[in-house]
């Protein structure tokens, strides 16, 4: 189903820029960003006088379609929230959030002047302080905002999920991803072995992470998996995707606990997957973004 007005909300590094660009084009429609409406400058937050953000608001409102995206949740964005055909709700977990809102500001820091490097590190922490309270406060009173438009809100944990509800992934390799994201990761963090084994091909080839080597076959991998999680608790995350010659290559956040607890690792890693009849034949892992995907630009999930 095709959306012409189309509002999203959520908080800092949840990945509304991102989704609205891509949508946007896609529907050719105009792009709009709340923070624009609400400041007279930006970087200054130098607010504008209710009237005239009133005003330029109606004037977007009046066109036939639009994507509007900011956090925003207080009531002067009440009639966007009643013209909109979709609202959708990025509520993604916050440590994906954080690890945007960092890649994000050092973007920024190599492009800054030096006279500017000294605001980088205040900005920074008032976005992860944000970042921090948002799904208790902000999220929250942002969803009781909604309750008038409960049948057309949608609330999306994943940019993925976000994604193809708007209609923009339907080719294979996005079947593959969302194969990963929505079966395999899920399963694995959970330890179910069961809904995790029919999607390899019977000679798959996965890196042993352990001791390292690889090991092939699905009896081979089974034993694997029951092995390590006889000793650490991994908990794996998938963070944005790049679809590179026939490649999916994965971003995932890995954090690794001993039985008791004891956190041992917590990092970014990258999985990198091919597939043969859409089943997994082989992954491998790397530490940083293979050369195969360097200028593939990254879809956030």
């Amino acid at each position: 189903m095709t959306f012409k007005r189309v509002h999203i909300l959520g908080g800092a590094g949840s990945g509304k820029t991102t989704l609205a660009n891509q949508y946007a084009r896609r529907r050719g429609l105009h792009h709009h960003e709340l923070d624009a409406l609400y400041y007279a400058d930006v970087p200054s937050r130098l607010r504008r006088k209710p009237a005239e953000r009133e005003e330029r608001l109606a004037e977007i409102l009046g066109d036939e379609g639009w994507v509007l995206e900011g956090i925003f949740w207080q009531p002067w964005i009440k009639p966007a929230l009643a013209r909109a055909d979709k609202i959708i709700v990025l509520a993604v977990p916050e440590f994906v959030r954080h690890a945007r809102v960092v890649k994000r500001q050092l973007r920024l820091l190599r492009g800054a002047s030096p006279s500017e490097w000294s605001t980088f590190f205040p900005t920074l922490f008032e976005l992860l302080a944000h970042n921090r309270g948002y799904h208790r406060g902000p999220l929250q009173e942002t969803l009781g905002l909604l309750r008038d438009y409960q049948a057309k809100v949608d609330v999306c944990k994943t940019n993925l999920a976000a994604e193809r509800l708007l209609g923009l992934h339907a080719g294979k390799m996005e079947a593959e991803v969302a194969l990963l994201t929505t079966q395999l990761y899920p399963h694995f963090n959970h330890r179910h072995l069961e809904g995790i084994m029919p999607h390899f091909i019977a000679d798959a080839d996965w890196p042993n992470g352990m001791t390292g080597g690889r090991v092939v076959g699905l009896a081979a991998i089974r034993r694997y998996w029951t092995q390590q999680w006889s000793v650490i608790n991994s908990q794996v995350t998938p963070i944005s995707y790049r679809l590179t010659d026939g490649q999916v290559i994965l971003e995932v956040h890995q954090l690794v606990r001993d039985m008791r607890g004891k956190q041992l690792s917590e990092g970014v890693v990258y999985h990198v997957y091919r597939f043969q009849g859409g089943k997994i034949a082989r992954m491998d892992i790397a530490d940083g973004l293979p050369a195969a995907g360097a200028s593939v630009p990254a879809t956030m999930l």
